[in-house]
């Protein structure tokens, strides 16, 4: 049975009703189907590469930014007047933990 054909305009139109879950999914599947492929100079194929590139690297760049976001927000959680902890202090502080955990 064959399937019908899909031009490279559909296929991208069709991508971006996807979830940004399922677009993730589809570009892993698509990268890790290319590791299978050899590169050749007359391969159509291969003037996708910049694209895939451009792909790969805008993800990457996004999924850096969210994560230097949520750590700049997480490091005023952490602030305090206090001053640091000693380290007798801390086993105390962890001592008195696990038995509110594991004892009671």
């Amino acid at each position: 049975m064959s399937l019908p054909k899909i031009s490279l305009q559909e296929v991208q139109e069709l991508a971006l009703q996807l979830s940004a879950s399922d677009r993730r999914t589809l570009l892993q599947f698509i990268t890790e189907s290319l590791e299978d492929v050899p590169e050749h100079p007359n391969d159509s194929s291969a003037s996708l590469a910049p694209i895939e590139a451009l792909v790969r690297s805008t993800a990457s760049t996004k999924s850096q930014a969210r994560r230097a976001a949520a750590i700049r927000q997480m490091g005023g959680l952490l602030k305090t007047d206090q001053p640091t902890p000693t380290d007798a202090e801390v086993q105390k502080l962890l001592e008195e933990r696990r038995i509110e955990k594991y004892l009671q």
